[in-house]
């Protein structure tokens, strides 16, 4: 990567101005974004950088700190500063973290479960291979058995039952269903304990379950929509 002095966005330009760190590590991430480099990607190394941006190398540390810790970049022995495969867990934890520290109304989150969970149900029923339907009827089976030895477990169930939602995300194939699923999911977890706490409610989501283990396995992908629907409806009643 070659020294440049260009202001154009997405360029190592030299930055003499405001946080230093945060300047460098910005434009660095300017570049990986906007070149689209790909993982494993070699970056310069810290002399380099120094050079390029005319700042030390206690500012390049920091900004490099900065963006190890965010997922961006990482040093790899050999290799030197590398540009990092960010795992879908930094997703969901930036935005969980967001609605966590940001008030937000219930019924918000609510209503992006269902956009998403609806869609959810309807791909899984269009793609699901062989693979997918059976983690789907194994994750169902689990609830089933812990709801059966263990009903008193509500905290369990929670996940129990959001396991069952991940493994019908999965079955999409398509994984940002998964990643955006989780990253709503603590939240909800509370509603989804109190609500699994209620007999009546829980043979009822145990239901909603099932009829959604056959539609995927039926291939229905309107009927899955619909049993998801009104599963959702339940549950926000």
């Amino acid at each position: 990567m070659a020294p440049t002095h260009s202001s154009q966005p997405g360029s190592f330009a030299q930055v003499r101005s405001g946080r230093l760190a945060d300047l460098v590590a910005e434009a660095m991430l300017e570049r990986v974004v906007g070149e689209q480099l790909e993982p494993g990607h070699r970056l310069p190394a810290e002399r380099e950088l120094c050079e390029q941006f005319d700042v030390s190398r206690t500012v390049v540390r920091e900004a490099i700190r900065s963006l190890a810790a965010r997922g961006i970049v990482e040093s790899r022995p050999g290799s030197g500063l590398v540009v990092a495969a960010v795992p879908s867990a930094v997703v969901r934890d930036a935005l969980g973290l967001y609605l966590s520290r940001r008030p937000t109304d219930p019924q918000a989150t609510r209503e992006v479960r269902r956009l998403l969970e609806v869609q959810s149900a309807r791909l899984a029923a269009e793609r699901a291979d062989a693979e997918a339907l059976a983690l789907l009827e194994q994750a169902h089976e689990a609830m089933a058995e812990l709801a059966r030895v263990a009903p008193e477990e509500t905290e369990q169930l929670g996940h129990a039952d959001l396991a069952f939602h991940r493994a019908l995300a999965a079955a999409t194939g398509n994984h940002l269903f998964v990643v955006l699923l989780d990253a709503i999911s603590t939240p909800l977890l509370e509603l989804r304990v109190a609500h699994l706490g209620v007999p009546r409610l829980r043979e009822r989501a145990l239901r909603s379950h099932g009829e959604l283990v056959a539609r995927v396995g039926a291939h229905d992908a309107s009927g899955a929509a619909r049993v998801m629907r009104e599963h959702l409806a339940d549950v926000n009643s």
